[in-house]
């Protein structure tokens, strides 16, 4: 098993885009009227941290010995896998004597 890292600018991306998927429903709530608002803004606010511990769950994919579909690129290995109507695109680098991952970048696409 490997143990998996994340650099800072990972974090970020993920963070942001996370923020933005939540924010870009949210706005459309805003001055609406709707007698419940706050119920669909809750809902909408646990659908993102459902969202963003479905794609942490992903990232464990790292710790498994064997990686059965990636591509080397630029001195770091890619992996891909969709989420929703989301395609992830995860860079990292690996040291086999440490038995280390990191990630290192991450790149979110809507399908």
């Amino acid at each position: 098993m490997y143990k998996v890292l994340k650099t800072n600018k990972v974090i970020n991306k993920l963070d942001y885009f996370i923020e933005s998927f939540l924010n870009s429903f949210l706005v459309l709530f805003e001055d609406s009227g709707i007698q419940d608002v706050d119920i669909i803004k809750n809902n909408y606010i646990k659908i993102s941290k459902d969202f963003k511990n479905n794609i942490l769950s992903k990232f464990r994919i790292l710790e498994e010995e064997k990686l059965f579909w990636y591509k080397n690129i630029d001195n770091k290995i890619q992996i891909s896998f969709i989420i929703w109507n989301y395609r992830f695109f995860i860079y990292f680098t690996e040291d086999d004597i440490s038995k280390i991952r990191v990630i290192e970048d991450i790149e979110i696409f809507k399908k």
